[in-house]
């Protein structure tokens, strides 16, 4: 069966981590691709298999891999914790170019996306370096759409900001409404406090008062010979 109708030596390539594909970027077939019996075409076919060989190859300790597969050769590249994968017409694309693309992919790509990660920007990237090694030059048309996806990013990136923003309100209500339970729990015990304060104090002064009386007593029944006041009649 023949392989891809395609000058272009650089077919597909994509960013893992593991073998969950973060990116990834296709060239637009230069003529109709092959239909195969079980109803994909043949691309579908190279692409398939080498999103499955992911798996393989992570489970490998070899730093570079290469297959080959239906006159397409599959490369893949190791630069922990991702794995970026070229696949190229092997007459084409020797084995020269997938070498220098893919160790571009690993200088390029996801360095400059490390600490805020974005499938948008890491596809740009993608797309640039797959059709500078095909030899693609830059279309009015690819500017247009290069300035389209750096919006498209800025506004994702926007809405994320927005987005931690709400979290940072919803943990700032929820805090206030705790200092407000706070508030009323300090209230009603400040007000159990005052109280027993307060009967402490009406037990002191009333055993006060006692004290004060019986003193009295005994000094006028002193005075008065006796408890009963007889001389003060």
């Amino acid at each position: 069966m023949e392989g891809l109708r395609k000058a272009a030596p650089l077919v597909y390539a994509c960013v893992s981590k593991g073998t969950y594909v973060i990116c990834e970027y296709q060239p637009v077939l230069g003529e109709q691709d092959i239909t195969t019996p079980r109803g994909r075409t043949e691309h579908e076919n190279i692409i398939a298999t080498a999103r499955k060989n992911i798996g393989d190859f992570s489970r490998m300790d070899d730093v570079c891999h290469s297959l080959v597969y239906r006159g397409h050769t599959i490369n893949f590249y190791r630069e922990r914790p991702y794995i970026y994968v070229v696949v190229a017409v092997e007459k084409e694309g020797g084995a020269e170019l997938p070498s220098m693309v893919l160790k571009r992919m690993a200088a390029e790509i996801t360095p400059k996306n490390r600490q805020l990660p974005s499938v948008i920007a890491m596809t740009r990237e993608l797309k640039a370096i797959i059709d500078a090694g095909n030899g693609v030059k830059m279309t009015m048309i690819s500017q247009v759409e290069d300035e389209l996806d750096a919006v498209a990013d800025i506004m994702v990136e926007n809405i994320n900001a927005v987005i931690n923003r709400g979290e940072s309100i919803a943990s700032l209500v929820d805090k206030t409404s705790n200092l407000g339970v706070d508030a009323r729990v300090f209230r009603t015990r400040a007000k159990q406090v005052v109280r027993k304060i307060w009967w402490q104090r009406a037990k002191v002064h009333g055993a006060l008062v006692a004290i004060i009386l019986l003193a009295l007593y005994a000094l006028i029944s002193t005075v008065c010979g006796g408890l009963s006041l007889p001389s003060c009649r």
